[in-house]
Parts: C-alpha cells; sequence; structure tokens
C-alpha cells in the first residue's frame, strides 16, 4: 500500500506470489495526512476481503471510511462509519475471525487529552 502517491491517494497493490502477471493496482482513495504519512491502518484479511481503515476527506469534514476488496473484483468498496475524525492520528485493526478490530486516537481539540475509540465491524 502506497500513500505519497498523486497527491495523497492512498493505493493497494496485490500481486500472487506463484505468477509473474503484473500486480493489481486499485485506487482506495484521498485520505488525510499528518506531514506526509498518510493517516491509514495496517492492511487485515478478514471474511475473505482486504481491508484498510483511513480518515478520508469529504470537503471540510473527514470520515472515518472502511475500504476493502475482494480477490477478483475490479474494484473496491468505501464504508464510512460514524465515529470522531481527526487528521492528527494513528490507526490500528485487527481480525477476530470474521470480526474487524480497529482502535485509534481522538481529541476534540488539537492540541488536548485524548480518548481511544474503539471500533468493531462485521468483515463481509
Amino acid at each position: 500500500m502506497t500513500g505519497k502517491e498523486d497527491a495523497e491517494i492512498l493505493k493497494f497493490y496485490w500481486f500472487a506470489h506463484d505468477s509473474l502477471e503484473e500486480p493489481k493496482v486499485l485506487s482506495i482513495g484521498t485520505t488525510a495526512c499528518i506531514y506526509d504519512f498518510p493517516v491509514a491502518s495496517n492492511i487485515v484479511f478478514a471474511g475473505g476481503r482486504y481491508w484498510v481503515a483511513y480518515m478520508r476527506p469529504t470537503g471540510d469534514e473527514l470520515k472515518l471510511s472502511l475500504w476493502s476488496w475482494q480477490p477478483g473484483n475490479k474494484k473496491g468498496q468505501i464504508d464510512d462509519l460514524e465515529y470522531p475524525t481527526t487528521w492528527n492520528s494513528s490507526l490500528s485493526m485487527a481480525a477476530i475471525g470474521e470480526r474487524l478490530c480497529l482502535a485509534y486516537h481522538w481529541a476534540p481539540r488539537y492540541p488536548g487529552t485524548a480518548q481511544i475509540i474503539t471500533v468493531f465491524h462485521q468483515a463481509k
């Protein structure tokens, strides 16, 4: 996954280890950044899909978004989640079975006292 290409567009690269085919490149979308670093989680595989959480700009606001892609599909899908957002955060995601767990810090103002936000989402 890359984040500082084409003006903060996150891209997902997937390739088969047993093939010489070119990698499949999927655009996840524009993400908020801390300096030059995208505000995005690690990649998780659950429910037959790859998952990435990120802070997606929508005009003057941010949305916490989950991008997922199932191998074989032409493009991924984005689901917006109703949780607090900030550009100044670090997202971490894991899976337990087919359930995603996302954790990140959020403060209502910067600088300020941060809270840990946890999000559980069914990987389907």
